[in-house]
Parts: structure tokens; C-alpha cells; sequence
């Protein structure tokens, strides 16, 4: 059930209205039941995996903590992490392991006397769960709070459930923590409309960054990177930057959708995004994007490597690094392409880290503007970069466009200067920026980042949502009425063009 298709309207309006009408003692069964119906509208099958994490972990939590030796305690959660660890890499990442050897086992043969290829037998076809990674990080998450002293078992199964499942964070996070989730259940509820209205403000500002602006820029990046050998140079330079700003509208408009979902039910869910493009380093960039994730990999990977590896001194913190990057870069796909972004993540944050005293010298000769301005648009460069892995198709698709980056760049400048004529004639020769798209269409995707990033700008002074409910009526209905009309207007409404982060 898509969050952009009229189904998922009445299934939150049918819902949003049951949820209200019910005794709070009710609710969560509503919540749970709904959480359940809309998995099970995608792979109906499927529903008894995240119900077994689910039991599973709730029998885990509550034999930790009744646990009479700490030996005890930290068996059982072994046993639990193996547990979902182990479902998520079957289902997530068997194909990839065993591809991987098979190809070790055919170079070693090809290199060798009477070469013979070995077909891999252990290919599963079957589809990975929508939402496996999140629902496992969040059963992981709890356990080992539990274990660590943070956090209490929960006694009730149905609202440990409901934790686990609801279903606005189901499939894409955010990857919601219990001790800020769980005694939400507990509370009561009631309709408020400041707080449903907010909820149904955010909700629309995600489907305009996703259907105006994610969707329009998928057709501008789709052309370069589905066939990468027909294009070089300046159109990748293009087509990197388009999708750091289509990642970002479509994930970010995914969690707004999630988040106001929560909101109109009366729950707060976690702040995902913050602004990652103000960001002037690396460090800080990961500190406002996906920040769900981020702080999950800090908080249960980052955190213990560097207490077991402690003696290492600043060592422990590039391992650490390194280790926390190269599997949060496979956490995002069983392919070597993801273990490269991973990995070139970890690479530039080690070297932040290490160059730490020499880059504040340098810093503080120069004037704070520059020096802010600077940081920005390095870090925006290197991250577009990175993303070049994330985004191809496959590993070589990602070499051939890092190796050709640059390719033609001069003669494209040079054809422009002796071919461009007075106001905007020869149109033509901007075809490898337009991307096979005509000028109008690109210069109103460009206008529509320009908009947004004003729009952030705007937002980090305050809550435009709460500045707008202090403006008059018509004030605030205007622009609620021209966003529709913008979305209906300039939106791409393709039924088929599924959020980015669903097959994470």
C-alpha cells in the first residue's frame, strides 16, 4: 500500500477515525490489527516473519531481565541477536555471500591447471521482507537495552507488537527506539486538532517533496545511470547532484509522510533529517542525516569496537569507523557497491578525525563565511560522490562513471563559448546538462531545489507549520490550497514509483 495512493488515504482515514472512537484500552489492538492489514497488503506470506522477531524478542527482553546471573542474561541475548541476525542474512544477504565465494572459487579455478567454472547451487529466489532491517534493528536495539540495565521488559506481548509494527515506521524507520515509543501506548490519546492538523501539514509537505520534486529529478537521473555509456563528464557531474537531491526528497518526503501518519494518531516518532545539507563536515553531516540509523550504528556498533579496542588509543577510533561504515554501508544492500560507499564514508570520517588540530588551524585563519561556505560545499561534493556507488546499477557501471567524470568537460565549455548565441539561442548545445530533458523542464526541476532549500532556511529560523497557524485564515488556507494545487499541478503521479529506501 503505497503512502501516495488514494488506498492509503482511507486506510489512515478509516483508521484515524476507529482510533478516536475507540476506548484508549482499545486503541493498541487497532493499531496492531491495521499494522498487520498493511504489511499484508504488499506479501501477505510474509506477516509471520516479523511476528516471529516479534515474539521472539519479547520472550528474550523479559528472560534477560528476570535473569538471576549476568552469564544468563548475556546468553540469552546472544541467542536473540543470532537469532536476527541470522533472519535478516538469509533473507537479506545468503545470495550475496555465497556469490561472493563462488566468484573467490572461479578465479582461484581460471588461474589454475584444468579451469572449470562452478555454477553457485545456493541461489534462493525469493524476495527480501519490506521492512526486515528496520524491524530487526528495532528487536536488537531493545534487547540490548534491556540487557544493558536502560531499559524495562515489556510485560504485554500486544503492545510490544504494536511497538514493533506500527505501521507508519513499518517499512522505512524511522528506526524507532521503545523506551521513547512504549509508554506512548500507555498514554491516552485524545483528539487534539493542533496536533492532527500538524500531522496532516507534514504529511503533505513529504508527498510534494516526493511526488514534485524526488520524482521529477528520478527522470533527469533514471536516463544517465540506466544507460551510462551514452553520456560523460558534465552530465554525470548533473545526474550525481540531481540524485543526492532525489535521495534526499524521496527519503526524507517518506519520513515526514511516516511521521505526520504518527502525529494525526497522536504519536511522536523520532526526528529523522535535520538540515544535512547545511552540514560542514562528514561528522556532522551523519549527524543530521538518517539520524535514526546513524545513532542506532553509534549507539550498538561504533560505541562497543571502540570500548573493546580501547588500548589502540586513536586507533580504536578509525576501526571503529571503519567497522560501524562498512556495515552500515552493506546494512543498505547485499552488493560490493554498497560496501564501497560504506567504505569511503569511513575513509573520510578517519580522516576528519585524524586531521582534527591541523584542519581547526587552518580554519580559524580563514574568515568565518568562507570557512562555513567551504565546509559545505566539500562536503556536499563528497557525499554527491559517494553516492554515484549507491545509485549504478551495478560496480563496473559505478567505475565507468567515476572514470569519465571529467571526460569532455573543456570541449562542452569550449562549444558553448563559440556556439552560443544572444539570449538563450542554441539551446542545443546544453543537451548533456538538460540530460534528453528540454530547458523548461530543467530549469523548473532547478527552481524546485532553490524552493526547497529557502524553505529550509526558513524552517531552521522556526516551525513554519506553527508560524503559519498564528497567521489569519486566509493566510493559512492560501498556502495550504496552493500546495495541493502545486502538487496536483507539477506532480509526477506514477503508481509504480516506489520509495527509494523500501528495498533497504
Amino acid at each position: 500500500m503505497n503512502f501516495l495512493s488514494l488506498p492509503y488515504a482511507f486506510f489512515l482515514l478509516s483508521v484515524f477515525l476507529l482510533f478516536y472512537a475507540l476506548p484508549h484500552r482499545h486503541q493498541w489492538k487497532l493499531l496492531l490489527t491495521s499494522s498487520i492489514f498493511f504489511y499484508m497488503t504488499y506479501i501477505p506470506q510474509y506477516i509471520c516473519i516479523p511476528i516471529f522477531i516479534g515474539i521472539v524478542s519479547y520472550g528474550a527482553g523479559l528472560l534477560i531481565e528476570r535473569s538471576q546471573r549476568p552469564v544468563w542474561g548475556k546468553t540469552i541475548l546472544i541467542m536473540n541477536l543470532a537469532t536476527n541476525i541470522g533472519i535478516l542474512a538469509v533473507f537479506k544477504y545468503v545470495n550475496f555471500m555465497t556469490g561472493s565465494f563462488f566468484k573467490v572459487i572461479n578465479f582461484i579455478q581460471i588461474h589454475s591447471l584444468h579451469a572449470k567454472a562452478v555454477d553457485n547451487p545456493l541461489v534462493l529466489n525469493w524476495l527480501v521482507p519490506l521492512g526486515i532491517s528496520y524491524i530487526t534493528f528495532q528487536a536488537i536495539g531493545y534487547t540490548i537495552e534491556i540487557y544493558r540495565g536502560n531499559q524495562r521488559a515489556e510485560k504485554h506481548m500486544g503492545l510490544f507488537l504494536t511497538y514493533l509494527m506500527f505501521f507508519p515506521k513499518l517499512l522505512s524507520g524511522p528506526i524507532e527506539r521503545a523506551h521513547n515509543f512504549l509508554p506512548q501506548l500507555y498514554e491516552e490519546h485524545p483528539f487534539d486538532y493542533e496536533r492532527v492538523t500538524n500531522g496532516l501539514k507534514l504529511i503533505a509537505w513529504g508527498a510534494f517533496k516526493k511526488i514534485v520534486i524526488a520524482d521529477r529529478l528520478a527522470s533527469f537521473v533514471s536516463v544517465v545511470y540506466d544507460k551510462p555509456g551514452n553520456y560523460q563528464g558534465i552530465s554525470f557531474i548533473v545526474a550525481a547532484v540531481f540524485f543526492t537531491f532525489q535521495l534526499y526528497c524521496d527519503f526524507s518526503g517518506y519520513t515526514d509522510i511516516a511521521i505526520g501518519s504518527a502525529n494525526v494518531l497522536g504519536f511522536q516518532l523520532m526526528k529523522n533529517f535535520n538540515f544535512p545539507f547545511i552540514s560542514r563536515s562528514m561528522a556532522e553531516f551523519w549527524r543530521r542525516w538518517h539520524i535514526s540509523l546513524s545513532t542506532w550504528f553509534f549507539e550498538y556498533v561504533y560505541n562497543p569496537v571502540v570500548i573493546a579496542t580501547r588500548d589502540w588509543v586513536q586507533w580504536a577510533v578509525v576501526y571503529a569507523i571503519v567497522v560501524t561504515f562498512f556495515i552500515l554501508g552493506l546494512w543498505h544492500g547485499a552488493s560490493w557497491k554498497f560496501v564501497i560507499f560504506g567504505l569511503l564514508q569511513g575513509m573520510i570520517l578517519s580522516i576528519e578525525f585524524l586531521t582534527k588540530r591541523p584542519r581547526k588551524i587552518i580554519s580559524s585563519k580563514l574568515p568565518g563565511r568562507v570557512n562555513h561556505g567551504l565546509g559545505v560545499v566539500l562536503t556536499f561534493v563528497f557525499f554527491s560522490f559517494t553516492l554515484i556507488f549507491f545509485r549504478a546499477r551495478n560496480l563496473s557501471d559505478a567505475w565507468y562513471i567515476v572514470s569519465h567524470l571529467f571526460a569532455g568537460i573543456p570541449d562542452f565549455f569550449i562549444t558553448v563559448i563559440h556556439r552560443q548565441g544572444p539570449l538563450g539561442t542554441n539551446m542545443e548545445v546544453f543537451q548533456p546538462v538538460f540530460l534528453g530533458n528540454r530547458a523548461i523542464e530543467f530549469c523548473v526541476t532547478v527552481m524546485l531545489i532553490i524552493f526547497l532549500m529557502a524553505v529550509e532556511a526558513v524552517q531552521r529560523r522556526g516551525d513554519i507549520r506553527i508560524r503559519l497557524s498564528q497567521q489569519p485564515a486566509w493566510v493559512r488556507w492560501g498556502c495550504y490550497c496552493a500546495l495541493i494545487v502545486f502538487i496536483l499541478i507539477f506532480g509526477y503521479f506514477d503508481i509504480s514509483q516506489q520509495f527509494i529506501y523500501f528495498k533497504f
